[in-house]
């Protein structure tokens, strides 16, 4: 049981890890060039950008701000034993898996990257182990 423990604390830590990095999120910007052409370029940022609530992307930062909170409950739950919430953050865990796909949905294909699409697989794990773990007791 501690081992599942340690890698509920290891999988949000490194989501959160990955998101600070400034290659977790895309913007894709538009420029004309001289044939009067626009030229599209993609911009990488970290979830926590603010250009990117500047320019309507509000799902990677949603993302950020869950993973710390899901952080904050595994303590919590660490200190106190309270399975509530380890619930809670499995649910918390689940928004945030879900507000890391809305570039997805907003933006198509062209906005994931290969940082964000590994944030949302480890959301999804450790959702799973929080899973399992509820159903264990």
């Amino acid at each position: 049981m501690k081992k599942k423990i340690e890698v509920w604390y290891l999988l949000p830590a490194a989501a959160l890890l990955l998101e600070l990095l400034p290659v977790s999120a895309v913007l894709i910007f538009a420029h004309p060039s001289a044939d009067g052409q626009l030229q599209y370029t993609r911009q990488y940022f970290s979830h926590i950008s603010g250009t990117l609530i500047g320019y309507g992307n509000f799902g990677p930062l949603l993302t950020a701000l869950a993973t710390c909170l899901v952080l904050i409950l595994l303590v919590c739950f660490y200190i106190t034993k309270r399975t509530g919430l380890r619930s809670a953050a499995k649910i918390v865990c689940d928004l945030a898996a879900a507000a890391s796909l809305l570039p997805l949905v907003m933006g198509g294909t062209q906005l994931l990257c290969i940082g964000g699409i590994a944030v949302t697989l480890l959301l999804l794990a450790e959702s799973i182990l929080l899973y399992q773990a509820g159903r264990a007791k």
